[in-house]
């Protein structure tokens, strides 16, 4: 990805190109979730979530299909809250591998990052104030919770433990840990 919005997606082995999309926004950061198997796109103002064509033969198990664009499609969301969900139709799936994307409704996304188990992901996003927020997200119940009830400094850096539940956050001054399953840092 690169900052004006293309996102060229290449096989390691032969270097061919395998998918090419254009977004409209600066892209900030590019994720894969093998468990999923989809493409994860964080740039601005929005998160992109696609699983272009070439990775639709690997997929067992569909979840995002019969679970969460339906999840999405039903659900009602609050126009006050942060972020709001948005589906694509069958030709868009098609043509760009677009499924769904969630798009922020005011500041600016930093970062993203999947958790190895692939149902959860965390975003970090600066205010219109210039405060970061740092939230997690369930993508099967459509959920999210910030790990910090008080703000603690201007977040820098943030990581999901490859084993343990546990959710490391940094600040200029602090290194925190967040225990995922007692839910208190």
């Amino acid at each position: 990805g690169d900052l004006a919005g293309f996102v060229h997606i290449y096989d390691s082995k032969t270097t061919k190109i395998l998918h090419k999309i254009h977004f409209k926004d600066n892209i900030k950061s590019i994720e894969f979730s093998s468990i999923l198997q989809i493409i994860t796109i964080c740039c601005e103002e929005s998160i992109y979530f696609l699983r272009p064509i070439f990775l639709e033969k690997r997929v067992k198990n569909d979840i995002i299909h019969s679970n969460i664009i339906p999840n999405i499609e039903s659900k009602n969301f609050d126009s006050n809250k942060i972020y709001k969900w948005k589906t694509y139709d069958k030709n868009s799936i098609q043509k760009n591998g677009l499924l769904f994307s969630i798009h922020w409704n005011e500041g600016a996304l930093i970062n993203f990052q999947w958790h190895h188990k692939g149902d959860f992901f965390s975003t970090l996003s600066k205010s219109s104030l210039g405060q970061t927020q740092l939230l997690i997200h369930n993508l099967s119940s459509l959920e999210f919770f910030s790990p910090l009830s008080k703000n603690k400094g201007n977040i820098t850096c943030f990581s999901f433990h490859p084993s343990k539940p546990h959710f490391y956050v940094c600040t200029h001054s602090n290194i925190m840990i967040y225990d995922l399953k007692q839910q208190e840092l």
